[in-house]
């Protein structure tokens, strides 16, 4: 399938009442620090206390993991390789590979409430969240969020909603 026809719904799961984009443009593949350290209290503010995330870091990157990032678990979904952790969502802004600041690819709760999505081919982070979520990310000035739909292409999605508009 050519990426063209890549959706939104392609890389956050089609069970969350809204979706957001996050871009970050000329950051490639990853969810940089600038983009992850206002996201995580929002997405704290939305995940029960105590509930471990789960982080998927894409496996290609082919680098040495920082030795304090526990043990993952492999994982083929037949497009892309992931390696899969759990930890507590206060390690979602730090770098995980050694000399790096690459984060993960993907973050959920175990509640499943939120999903965040960075492809290694895109300059932007998709969220599946609740309609409370979407609209705090809105707020932060500290991001470029806008409101997307799933069936938007993920290469230039549609606007449906944008900040301060």
């Amino acid at each position: 399938m050519p990426f063209k026809t890549f959706t939104v719904g392609s890389h956050v799961p089609l069970r969350f009442e809204r979706y957001a984009r996050l871009s970050h443009p000329g950051e490639d593949g990853w969810l940089p620090r600038r983009v992850a350290v206002p996201l995580k209290p929002i997405l704290l503010r939305h995940t029960p206390s105590g509930t471990s995330c789960w982080f998927g870091v894409w496996r290609g990157w082919g680098l040495t993991y920082q030795p304090d990032v526990p043990k993952t678990i492999y994982v083929d979904t037949g497009f892309r390789e992931w390696d899969l952790f759990k930890g507590c969502l206060d390690v979602m802004d730090r770098g995980f590979f050694l000399g790096l600041d690459v984060g993960a690819n993907l973050v959920w709760p175990d509640d499943r409430s939120w999903f965040v999505a960075t492809d290694i081919d895109l300059d932007r982070t998709y969220v599946g969240c609740s309609r409370n979520l979407l609209s705090d990310l809105l707020i932060e000035c500290r991001l470029d969020a806008v409101e997307v739909r799933a069936d938007d292409s993920s290469v230039v999605a549609r606007t449906t909603t944008r900040r301060n508009e």
